[in-house]
């Protein structure tokens, strides 16, 4: 299955300013490791959709909110597959 959007992964907290300038509309972010530490900021953007990896959010103590979804191993699969384009920073 393939669609329009772009997944962005992000795995340093420290990209996140430079992902923003990036994202387009039904864009999918997913935050791994470090940058899961950027999830207590994060603010809502339209038509994009935040996420997760549960393992690193529960490492570090981080809990899902109402801007990000956690997803599991499976799930980040799932979103590498359906994306048209997948930008890791």
């Amino acid at each position: 299955m393939t669609t329009t959007n772009s997944l962005h992964i992000l795995f340093t907290s420290d990209q996140w300013n430079n992902v923003k300038q990036l994202l387009s509309s039904g864009d999918k972010v997913v935050f791994t490791q470090d940058a899961v530490y950027r999830l207590p900021t994060i603010k809502p953007i339209d038509n994009i959709s935040f996420f997760a990896r549960e393992l690193d959010c529960s490492a570090r103590h981080i809990r899902e909110n109402e801007h990000f979804e956690m997803i599991n191993d499976l799930q980040w699969v799932e979103f590498c597959e359906s994306a048209n384009n997948i930008l890791s920073w």
